[in-house]
């Protein structure tokens, strides 16, 4: 019997081209998992329940704890790993670990294709199982060329017209493999194949959780955390889409007994997470790949040949540090990228016909070329479009961007002229405006309105259009969104007793995910900045006269019986039982721009304000300050004045009620000249407040509410007349709203006479 060692997603290939060779080879293929079920024991989901019911882990918690812990020793010198023993302890006297398979494997040889020999996890195995093994490497050696371009559109309408004329010389279409690894290219390789008049099939990149049904689904649980309701809500408002049907599969398949809806909820989230959209897969078509892939005599398209995918930059995302995975004899993030480039290494010296492209520029940036080009000699060239394109509508779309650059600035390049001989469209005279007038709200519809929903239709009602009504924004988490949350939460908790910085720091670091660099900043520079912006709201806070404080406060206030506005503000502090201050942090450098809150701008702290005045518990309060508490510093340096009693940059900016007396009860430092946590808060050597700006009369804050609540009210008027223009909002002569836009492929702004700009006396009095 020949026995086979490779990994589970090429072995229908690897059976496929032994039975080619030889019909009745008695043969058997493992994977790697396969053999370690007979050295390991086995983890399933009711293990992981466990730790949910009876341990309070979050689901991310739990599965990190998981990864690791049936590998280490009871290591009292090392908490992190004595934890995990005691643990697994625990979870082998519960019965819920099951014992390894009995060694019946029967036979003492075997051959390895598709690992890498630098996989030590595999050869543990192995030595353990008393097989021998040979690495079955290939020896053939090529040399490529490298096709590079300015961004991602380029590349693939010319490796797909590439690849037309393979077929149009004969080149069976299953003889043709498109290798991809980053996601990105999903898209247009949708966008622009069907116009090749050729077939691919993709591997499923998304998750259930990125789908709108998901995300309404979760949103229908959180609010009245039953599942069944939730589940007959979803039915009608999705009406006969047919992804409610794979939702309610995902759905009744992880309902959980006995827990609260926290954990319910948790469960579902990365249920959906883990659960890849279901792709429609043809036959007779072009296979798209991204992980191993075992072929002979191919031609294979390889795309996006950039930095961190060539090979795969793995995350350090383990509850146990790259060093504590070593001693434990565990592959760490760094193994995993360099087993990936010699598994790539071994791919690409294949007897295949490999091209290789990759773009300057994608979605997410500026992308560099992988750092495996000279090891498998790949040499740059100028891709040059074939006198023979087999897509009329893209080449439209190639001469229409062409014609931007001859338009804008006068460059005409060979491919120009080329193409202008064989096409014609009607250049730049079509109309962009948004005619469709969608029946997305009524005069019934419930409306839930908030600053940032403001802030985005203020900026450009049809940017609020897509990314609000069509929900075309797919959520990922960013190093600021990360960083962000990461701050509040611990600001948040600083005021719990026995509250250890450090050790709440490094707990919740340990369970994002960022990239190395990301996370030697924020270990490096920005811990410090956020213990010490911790250290100046607790000594901001002894100041205080007779305060309560109020910490992600959440606030609704009902404009009508069909419209809310919501709000969750970071600190709310009532002070002596009269005043009341709001407060947000700010991980970014942000300021409070009253001048623009009439033009829907800068709304969230007076809609705190608008908030507060309505809500029974704050109402009979005056509103004495409003304010942004910038956390982290815009220099490396930070220069403390000896009788400052913060740094300057951690005080709060915004606008304080002009009543001298209130102020003391604020911050009492004001008597000695200067408030030591407002800035520009002073007074005059004859006792009476400095004028400024950051001082504003209680008339000023009712007037800010009054706008907010003007501003609210005529968004809800638009919003239920369906009014969604391309109208984006200029300010001193900066376009914010389409510099950060997601959408200019769709909505092709004419900045002209579609922008909303302020006009040059409104900028020269501000």
């Amino acid at each position: 019997m020949k026995v086979i060692i490779a990994p589970k997603n090429i072995h229908l290939s690897l059976l496929t081209k032994i039975r080619k060779d030889d019909l009745f080879l008695d043969v058997k293929i493992y994977s790697k998992e396969d053999l370690r079920r007979y050295v390991y024991p086995l983890i399933n989901e009711e293990t992981l329940l466990y730790l949910l019911k009876n341990k309070g882990y979050s689901y991310e918690v739990a599965k990190g704890y998981l990864q690791d812990i049936l590998y280490v020793t009871n290591d009292s010198s090392n908490p992190k790993k004595h934890f995990l023993y005691q643990l697994r302890e625990e979870l082998k006297k519960n019965d819920l670990l099951i014992d390894p398979l009995n060694n019946d494997l029967r036979f003492d040889e075997a051959e390895i294709i598709g690992y890498s020999r630098d996989d030590f996890e595999l050869t543990t195995y192995l030595n353990n199982l008393n097989i021998r093994y040979k690495y079955i490497s290939n020896d053939i050696s090529h040399s490529f060329e490298l096709w590079d371009f300015e961004k991602i559109e380029d590349e693939v309408y010319f490796v797909l017209n590439e690849i037309a004329a393979l077929i149009d010389k004969g080149t069976s279409i299953k003889d043709i493999y498109i290798y991809r690894r980053n996601s990105v290219y999903d898209y247009y390789l949708n966008k622009f194949a069907p116009s090749f008049c050729y077939q691919i099939n993709l591997d499923s990149s998304e998750s259930y959780y990125s789908t709108g049904g998901a995300k309404l689904f979760i949103k229908l649980y959180k609010e009245n955390n039953d599942i069944d309701v939730s589940l007959e809500q979803l039915k009608e408002m999705m009406g006969d889409d047919p992804q409610y049907l794979d939702i309610l599969d995902i759905v009744n398949n992880n309902r959980l007994e006995d827990v609260n809806s926290g954990i319910q909820l948790d469960y579902f989230i990365n249920k959906f997470k883990e659960t890849k959209v279901k792709n429609v897969r043809y036959d007779n078509v072009i296979n798209v790949a991204s992980g191993d892939l075992y072929i002979e005599n191919k031609n294979v398209f390889v795309l996006g040949f950039a930095q961190g995918y060539y090979p795969k930059m793995y995350k350090d995302d383990h509850y146990l540090s790259d060093d504590e995975l070593h001693s434990i004899n565990r592959l760490n993030s760094k193994d995993k990228t360099r087993i990936d480039e010699s598994s790539l290494l071994e791919l690409f010296k294949s007897n295949n016909t490999f091209y290789f492209s990759f773009s300057k520029r994608n979605k997410d940036g500026e992308c560099y070329l992988s750092p495996i080009v000279k090891k498998i000699k790949l040499v740059e060239s100028k891709p040059i479009i074939r006198d023979e394109f087999y897509s009329g509508e893209v080449l439209k779309l190639i001469y229409a961007n062409l014609k931007d650059l001859e338009n804008f600035y006068r460059e005409r390049g060979e491919e120009y002229y080329k193409i202008r001989d064989v096409i014609s469209i009607d250049y730049n005279s079509y109309s962009n405006t948004y005619t469709y007038k969608a029946k997305v709200y009524d005069s019934n519809s419930k409306i839930e309105l908030s600053t940032s929903s403001l802030d985005l239709y203020s900026r450009c009602p049809f940017q609020y259009y897509l990314s609000k009504v069509v929900k075309l924004d797919d959520f990922e988490t960013t190093y600021a969104l990360s960083l962000g949350n990461l701050t509040h939460d611990l600001i948040e908790r600083c005021r719990d007793e026995n509250f250890d910085f450090d050790k709440e720091f490094d707990s919740k670091v340990a369970l994002i995910e960022l990239k190395p660099s990301e996370r030697y900043i924020l270990t490096h520079n920005v811990k410090n900045q956020i213990k010490e912006a911790i250290k100046a709201i607790k000594k901001r806070e002894e100041y205080y006269t007779n305060p309560h404080i109020y910490n992600e406060y959440s606030l609704n206030y009902f404009l009508s019986d069909k419209t809310s506005i919501t709000g969750r503000i970071d600190n709310l502090v009532t002070i002596n039982n009269e005043y009341l201050i709001c407060i947000d942090y700010k991980t970014g450098n942000t300021k409070f721009e009253d001048a623009y809150i009439k033009n829907g701008l800068y709304t969230q702290l007076p809609t705190y304000g608008l908030l507060t005045s309505n809500d029974k518990k704050f109402k009979d309060y005056v509103l004495a300050g409003l304010y942004i508490n910038n956390v982290l510093t815009k220099s490396i340096k930070v220069e403390q004045e000896d009788d400052e009693l913060i740094p300057s940059y951690l005080k709060l900016n915004g606008k304080t009620i002009g009543n001298f007396d209130v102020i003391k009860k604020i911050d009492p430092t004001i008597i000695d000249g200067k408030s030591s946590f407002i800035n520009g808060v002073s007074i005059k050597t004859d006792g009476s407040l400095r004028n400024g700006a950051s001082l504003v009369s209680d008339l000023a804050f009712e007037e800010y509410k009054i706008t907010v609540k003007e501003l609210y009210l005529n968004m809800d008027n638009n919003l239920r007349n369906n009014n969604f223009p391309i109208n984006p909002y200029f300010i001193n002569d900066r376009n914010y709203a389409c510099e950060y836009c997601n959408y200019k492929d769709v909505c092709f702004v004419r900045l002209k006479n579609q922008g909303n700009f302020l006009s040059k006396e409104e900028n020269e009095d501000e």
